[in-house]
This record gives structure tokens, C-alpha cells and sequence, in this order.
């Protein structure tokens, strides 16, 4: 029993202990301010749970700072001259299929001269009268085919000069030929399409397709051409009138359908 007492009063006197300074803070404001500094110290020693440093470019050193800039420098330079190779590369499959087009071309003149060189020299050669042989109508026409397909071929890659000279030859040679109004109609398309344009040039070829025959598939193209060209010379009233024409004739035809935009979209507004 006594044992029991004792432990009691043990047990008692650290319940007090502990209690005693609250009850003393209770009636001293100081005491409550001590308090709570000292449980505020108390509660910054136990260790916060653990947390990865966040680390902030201005918490490097100026030495620090270098380094990294310079090895952000470095990346970027790297990544630069991967780009110029990548760039010198192409520069080089360019270069290698510019030349490859203009060998190309320089071939097709090539051949395409020494076809007139050996025309011309059919035409020149000189026999008695008698003995000349006549030109079949075979041979005359595939010649004018020849020549007409290669003029045709420099129009279409835009060698223009050398297309239309090439192409008024056939016109020369062959006046009467089966291909003439067509050869008429592409020095029309060339004057008008070319870089620096010569409408009235373009106007006099077409013109010689639809007055000269007036029978041919190309003479429909031939006007719609030309209205075209009065247009773009500013002379509305004959432009409008051929579009019509070209629409009223040809219905149910693409040109048709050409003629008929051109003229509601472009000729429309012409004063």
C-alpha cells in the first residue's frame, strides 16, 4: 500500500512540474512570450521531411556562371554546324543538278542545230536541175514535223527566243505546210506568255490562223487567244466581242468554258 502511495505521489509531482510553468505563464504575459519563442525553437529542430534543393541560376557563383554559359555556347555552336553541313549538302545536290539540266539542254541545241545543219544542206546542195531529186511527200512532211517538234519543245521549256526563231522557221520553210496554222497559233501563245511580252506581235500571228484558215481545230483557240490579247492591250470592245463569239460557237467546249471565265472574270471590268 505504501508502494502504491509513493508511486502516486510520483506520478502527482511530475504532473505538476509539467503543469507549473503554464500555470505561471498564465499570470505573466512575459513568461507567454518566452513560451512561444521557445516552442518555436523547438518546433524548427525537428527535422522537416527530406526535400530536393531547387537550384536557381542566381545561386551560382560569377566562375559558376561561366561554365554554364559556356556550355550552353557550345551546344548551340554544335548544333549550328550540324545545320551548315546539313545545308552544305544541299547546296551541293543543287549545284550537281543544275549542271545536270544545263547539259541537258546544251545536248538538245546540239542536236537540235545540227537537224537544220543537215536540212539546210539538203536545201543548198547544188546539182543540175534535171538530175535534183524531188522531196517526197513523206519526207517534206517529216521534216516539218521535226522541225516543228523541236521549236515546240523550246517553247515549252521557255527557252523563248530560241523557240520563236526556231519556230518562225518552220513557217519559212514550210508555208503551205500541215502544221503551219498550229506553228502560227504557238508564236502567238509565246509573244503573249513570254517574260517581256509583245502583244502586237502575238496579235498579227493569231490573227493569220483565223483569216487564213478558218477551217483549222486550232482557229477556236486562235480567237479565245486573241481576245485575250485585246485585253491585256487595253482593247476591251474587239476582247469582248471574240469571247462571245468563242462562246456562242464552241458550247459544250473547254474553250468555251476558257472563253466565258476570261470574259466574266477579267474583260467584265474593262473600260
Amino acid at each position: 500500500m505504501n508502494r502504491v502511495r509513493a508511486k502516486t505521489s510520483g506520478v502527482a509531482g511530475l504532473v505538476l512540474l509539467a503543469v507549473t510553468p503554464f500555470l505561471f505563464a498564465a499570470t505573466n504575459p512575459v513568461a507567454v512570450e518566452s513560451l512561444d519563442v521557445d516552442s518555436n525553437l523547438r518546433s524548427d529542430d525537428v527535422e522537416a521531411p527530406f526535400e530536393a534543393p531547387i537550384e536557381e541560376f542566381d545561386a551560382y557563383s560569377d566562375s559558376e556562371r561561366k561554365v554554364l554559359t559556356g556550355g550552353e555556347l557550345q551546344y548551340q555552336m554544335q548544333l549550328l554546324q550540324q545545320e551548315v553541313q546539313s545545308l552544305r549538302g544541299l547546296v551541293e545536290e543543287l549545284t550537281y543538278e543544275i549542271s545536270r539540266v544545263r547539259k541537258t539542254q546544251e545536248d538538245r541545241y546540239l542536236e537540235l542545230d545540227s537537224r537544220f545543219q543537215r536540212l539546210d544542206g539538203r536545201k543548198t546542195a547544188t546539182a543540175p536541175s534535171s538530175t535534183i531529186p524531188q522531196p517526197s511527200v513523206s519526207s517534206t512532211v517529216r521534216d516539218e514535223r521535226v522541225l516543228y517538234d523541236a521549236a515546240l519543245e523550246l517553247i515549252r521549256s521557255h527557252q523563248w527566243e530560241l523557240g520563236i526563231e526556231q519556230m518562225q522557221s518552220v513557217i519559212d520553210r514550210f508555208p503551205d505546210g500541215k502544221l503551219t496554222p498550229n506553228a502560227y497559233y504557238w508564236l502567238g501563245e509565246a509573244y503573249t506568255i513570254k517574260p517581256e511580252a509583245d502583244y502586237e506581235k502575238a496579235r498579227k500571228n493569231l490573227s493569220q490562223v483565223i483569216t487564213y484558215f478558218p477551217d483549222h481545230d486550232k482557229r477556236p483557240h486562235a480567237e479565245f487567244k486573241l481576245g485575250m490579247v485585246y485585253h491585256l492591250m487595253g482593247d476591251c470592245v474587239p476582247a469582248g466581242d471574240l469571247l462571245k463569239q468563242v462562246v456562242d460557237q464552241q458550247q459544250g467546249k473547254s474553250v468555251a468554258k476558257l472563253a466565258e471565265d476570261y470574259l466574266r472574270k477579267k474583260v467584265g471590268n474593262c473600260e
